[in-house]
């Protein structure tokens, strides 16, 4: 505006009537100019007073930013001065237990901490009192008189902790050590004799113990841990007794150690921080084991680690475990199954009973099976239809029968099992109790080129004619059986009058 005021009072003395004409021009050209000028810096001008406004306003967010920065810094300050640190003071981001907060640089003083003593999410965090890196459990009893009376453990006492018993089976688990003491004073009172026992207590999982006697503790002497919710006492009846206990906090010192980088169970994840249930690979030997962690439990707790065995080429993992749940009669044919317990891919087919061999290698192949009472039983194992194991038990009686080989499968060929006689018992009223297991497993998966020692060849001198062993003679009364068996049934389904060849 100041500008503009200015080259009005310019143009107003250049209009004066009163000066020559050459005068006029000259201010004409002048006048022209000067609106030239005007006219070119004018929004230049109002650029740079745009930018002025803007830039005056971001200084002003600017100082009330730094503002409420120095606010927080304030707060934040007092908190460390009075709590350690503001982060272990706070609900958000806790550590597990009070030898966490310590051993990270989050404590300045004893005080009170929040803690998450099962890690993120699960239970909420919780605020305990912390002794500098001990973690201190308080209770609600304070000095206490035992009532007079007889019977063993007539007088009951409950403690009420500051924390619910799963934080503290999770502190207890998390720390390097735990203790609890407690001392009496007492005239003229028996807490145990050499035939009863008059005081006990319970600790955190609803076990029983009998009073302190062999739990290597003494008056005034630190007792075992996990001292649960109530303490039992008796024997105060006689004149003139008295007893007083006084029993403190529970305090939990240091942190387990870890056992290498690498975890080496479900417990040893737990104690790392993990919180998400499911399938783990852990190596706690020289080979990697497959195990299943439910970390909402806690170690030691039933159903916490359940392991499915070592390792071997996932990709190429190849077993099954087949049932069958219906007597089988037939003989002379190839058996199928009803149940399949474990049948990776599906490359064993249960209409038909085969196995097809996806892949060239060592395979351990198993069965075992109960007759029918009274009833041979006499099942082969065939490779390609070719028997490569038998299994036969011509006794009477209900005695399981199996047998288990080593051998070499190719890709491509077929594995079943053949009824060769007999009669094989069914489990209708055991729906999970099947009296045929049909087992195979790859040990080793064969490759070419792949070392592989050729089979010994028996030449003519080496082929002798001994005297028939033991189990030929067991194995040929079985088949002679076997015969009887089928000629008797036979006979049974014969039809009067035709004979049956």
């Amino acid at each position: 505006m100041k500008y503009q005021a200015v080259l009005l009072t310019i143009i107003c003395i250049l209009n004066v009537s009163s000066y020559s004409f050459e005068i006029q021009e000259e201010l004409s050209s002048i006048k022209n100019i000067l609106l030239n000028l005007f006219g070119k810096y004018e929004s230049e001008i109002k650029r740079i007073e745009s930018e002025m406004i803007f830039v005056k306003d971001s200084l002003t967010k600017a100082i009330k930013r730094i503002s409420k920065l120095e606010t927080v810094d304030r707060l934040n300050q007092r908190s460390i001065s009075n709590n350690g640190n503001y982060i272990a003071s706070s609900p958000i981001n806790a550590l597990r237990t009070c030898a966490e907060v310590y051993s990270t640089g989050g404590m300045a003083t004893s005080g009170k901490y929040f803690i998450d003593p099962d890690g993120f999410g699960g239970l909420k965090p919780i605020e305990m009192s912390c002794n500098r890196g001990t973690t201190v459990i308080e209770h609600d009893v304070k000095d206490t008189a035992v009532s007079n009376c007889q019977e063993a453990g007539c007088f009951g006492q409950t403690l009420r902790y500051s924390a619910p018993i799963k934080y503290i089976k999770n502190i207890i688990a998390l720390s390097e050590s735990c203790e609890q003491r407690i001392s009496f004073q007492c005239q003229n009172s028996k807490l145990f004799n050499q035939t009863t026992t008059l005081a006990w207590w319970t600790d955190i999982n609803n076990q029983i113990h009998s009073y302190w006697s062999g739990n290597g503790s003494t008056l005034n002497k630190a007792c075992p841990c996990n001292r649960g919710p109530n303490l039992n006492f008796g024997g105060t009846h006689e004149p003139n007794s008295s007893l007083e206990f006084k029993i403190g906090p529970l305090e939990c010192i240091g942190q387990r150690s870890l056992s290498t980088w690498t975890p080496i169970s479900c417990e040893d994840l737990w104690l790392r921080g993990q919180t998400h249930s499911g399938y783990y690979i852990v190596k706690e030997s020289d080979l990697p084991e497959l195990v299943f962690c439910d970390l909402k439990k806690i170690p030691r707790e039933i159903g916490f680690e359940r392991q499915h065995g070592v390792l071997g080429d996932l990709r190429n993992f190849v077993a099954f475990d087949v049932t069958l749940r219906d007597t089988f009669t037939d003989d002379f044919r190839y058996i199928n199954f009803t149940h399949a317990n474990v049948n990776t891919r599906k490359y064993f087919n249960l209409k038909d009973g085969t196995f097809n061999v996806p892949l060239t290698g060592t395979y351990l192949l198993s069965l075992h099976g109960l007759p029918i009472t009274g009833s041979p039983f006499s099942v082969q194992i065939q490779v390609n239809g070719v028997s490569v194991a038998q299994v036969s038990n011509g006794q009477v009686g209900n005695s399981s029968v199996g047998s288990s080989i080593l051998y070499r499968l190719s890709k491509g060929d077929q594995v079943r099992l053949y009824n060769f006689g007999g009669d094989i018992q069914g489990s209708k009223s055991l729906e999970k109790s099947h009296n045929l297991h049909f087992i195979g497993k790859i040990k080793h998966i064969l490759r070419e080129g792949d070392f592989e020692r050729p089979e010994e060849v028996m030449t003519s001198s080496d082929i002798r004619t001994p005297e028939m062993s033991g189990v030929q003679r067991g194995m040929k009364k079985v088949k002679e059986e076997v015969l009887l068996h089928q000629l008797k049934k036979l006979s049974r389904n014969s039809t009067p009058g035709y004979y049956v060849t």
